[in-house]
């Protein structure tokens, strides 16, 4: 005969707790390994993300670097135009490439390509950039040329020679009067302000000796001087006339007409050849005529 014995109510209800506070044990545990995989897997997240920045901020770095460099190799060949037709190097942790190309049609005008490089990155710049011939006459006329009375050229004087505008500016006529700084049609005598880059249409007169001008100033007819100072490079398109007590620093073109006859000087008149009156007046122009990044 078997005797069960039955447990008291206290001991069930004690082990009814330690099977709870096992259970609980259990779950918290499962919580806390739960909790550091989250954690864990938040942290590779991170870090990939942080790399992630990182290689985006360096590519960043790599792309500023590599168009400095482009805008270095292009520098460089501008002020070695026109005697090179490439040019490549390294500077820091990159490298550049450049190549030049004449622009057909036009003497002193030029296509540079520049291309800089570092690691994976490029950058490309295409410029149009002009490059001008020296000025070494204080006047150059497309007919003959007559001087009288007691007249002073200080410079070569180049008669019957036809000058070519896109030769001695590096633009066209139709470029330089869309950019001149004043444009003026039928102006009156003496009329100002004449500075940077003057455009005139028909005849011009100048007969006071108050007149004050400078820069480039072309005359699309004929020019009339007696009296003024001028600074810088004149092109007369039609005739030239000069008596008086002028003077005239810098460099005169007379590109003459078809009813054009000569290029008369009497008078006092002063004219010569002043190399920083040609350059100031050049200054007006741009050397680099486009720019893009391609």
């Amino acid at each position: 005969m078997k005797i069960r014995v039955l447990k008291s109510d206290a001991t069930l209800r004690s082990s009814d707790a330690t099977s709870l506070r096992s259970t609980r044990k259990g779950m918290v545990l499962a919580a806390v390994v739960v909790f550091i995989l989250i954690l864990t897997l938040l942290g590779f997240s991170v870090l990939s993300v942080v790399n992630s920045e990182i290689a985006l901020a360096q590519k960043d770095i790599n792309k500023t670097k590599a168009f400095y460099l482009a805008e270095s190799g292009l520098g460089m060949a501008i002020s070695d135009l026109p005697d090179i037709n490439s040019l490549s190097g390294t500077l820091g942790d990159g490298e550049y490439d450049v190549t030049i190309t004449p622009v057909s049609g036009f003497s002193n005008r030029w296509t540079v390509e520049s291309v800089g490089s570092v690691n994976m990155a490029t950058r490309r710049i295409r410029a149009v950039v002009v490059v001008r011939p020296d000025v070494t006459t204080a006047i150059m006329t497309n007919y003959s040329f007559e001087i009288k009375g007691n007249v002073s050229v200080n410079g070569v004087v180049a008669p019957n020679t036809p000058p070519c505008f896109e030769d001695v500016f590096g633009v066209t006529k139709g470029e330089m009067q869309d950019n001149a700084t004043y444009k003026y049609t039928s102006p009156p005598n003496n009329k100002m302000p004449v500075g940077k880059i003057t455009w005139i249409n028909n005849n011009f007169q100048i007969t006071d000796s108050g007149w004050v001008g400078s820069g480039i100033m072309i005359v699309n007819g004929d020019l009339r001087m007696t009296g003024g100072t001028f600074n810088g490079v004149i092109w007369v398109i039609g005739k030239l006339s000069i008596s008086g007590n002028p003077v005239i620093k810098g460099s005169i073109f007379v590109e003459g007409g078809p009813t054009t006859t000569d290029t008369t000087v009497t008078g006092t008149a002063k004219i010569s050849l002043d190399q920083s009156a040609i350059d100031g007046a050049f200054s007006n122009l741009n050397t680099v005529l486009s720019w893009q990044e391609f």
